[in-house]
C-alpha cells in the first residue's frame, strides 16, 4: 500500500506541477498527452498491485484498501492549492507595501527590507 501510495501521491502532484497558479484543471482538455500519460502510470501501478505478485512482492489491496490510499494521496491537491494560495496572498501583501507614490515630483518607493528611495520624476 505505501508504494501505492506513493505513486498515486506523484500522479496527483502532477496536476499541481502544471499550473503554476490557483486554476490546477485549467486547459487540462487541450493537453492529451499529459492525460494519456497520466492515466497510463495509474493502470500500470493497479496492475502492478493486483498483478505483481511475487515479482514484484505485492499482495492486492482490498476495494476499501485501494480508496483509502486514492484519498489520502488525492490530499496532495488541496494542500498544495493552500501553499500557491498562501504564497499569492503573501505576494500581495508584499506588492502593496511597494507600493509608489507620487507627490511633489518625486517618487517615494518603499521596499521590502523598509528602505524608502527617493527618484525625480523626468
Amino acid at each position: 500500500a505505501f508504494f501505492a501510495l506513493f505513486i498515486f501521491s506523484s500522479v496527483f502532484n502532477c496536476f499541481n506541477a502544471r499550473a503554476e497558479g490557483l486554476r490546477l484543471f485549467s486547459g487540462l482538455s487541450k493537453n492529451r498527452l499529459f492525460i494519456g500519460i497520466m492515466f497510463l502510470i495509474a493502470t500500470v501501478q493497479i496492475a502492478f498491485i493486483y498483478l505483481g505478485g511475487s515479482v514484484l512482492r505485492t499482495l492486492p489491496l482490498t476495494p476499501e484498501e485501494l480508496a483509502f490510499t486514492l484519498l489520502i494521496s488525492l490530499s496532495v491537491i488541496p494542500f498544495e492549492f493552500l501553499r500557491k494560495y498562501v504564497t499569492f496572498l503573501l505576494k500581495k501583501k508584499s506588492n502593496q507595501k511597494k507600493t509608489t507614490l507620487t507627490s511633489f515630483g518625486s517618487k517615494t518607493k518603499k521596499s521590502g527590507n523598509g528602505e524608502v528611495t527617493f527618484k525625480k520624476e523626468k
